[in-house]
């Protein structure tokens, strides 16, 4: 999946299953890959919630079922949101291993 497709572009093509869910969060990985070393704009990846997430919607997509307008379009959201089971660090390292309770 090209990664400078929209997130619009990217959700209807898995809605249409032009291209599934997981095809589009592993190029989006393998894109990471290539060039978050020289950005460090990813600082704490999440490879395997997000393929398992790709794959649920890939289910629901073949169920049928409304998934949503974004469904299957991978995201990033910053250390300094809270995220349920997540370290929220705020980009402190006295906040290293702060948890986000909810």
């Amino acid at each position: 999946m090209p990664y400078w497709l929209t997130a619009s572009e990217m959700a209807l093509r898995i809605a249409r299953r032009e291209v599934s869910a997981r095809e589009v969060v592993a190029g989006t990985l393998a894109r990471l890959e290539t060039v978050n070393p020289a950005l460090n704009a990813v600082v704490q990846r999440m490879d395997a919630a997000a393929l398992a997430a790709a794959e649920e919607v890939d289910r629901a997509v073949a169920r049928g079922e409304d998934v949503g307008p974004l469904a299957g379009v991978p995201v990033t959201v910053k250390v300094n949101v809270d995220q349920a089971g997540q370290v929220t660090s705020n980009g402190l390292r006295t906040q290293a291993m702060l948890v986000a309770a909810t």
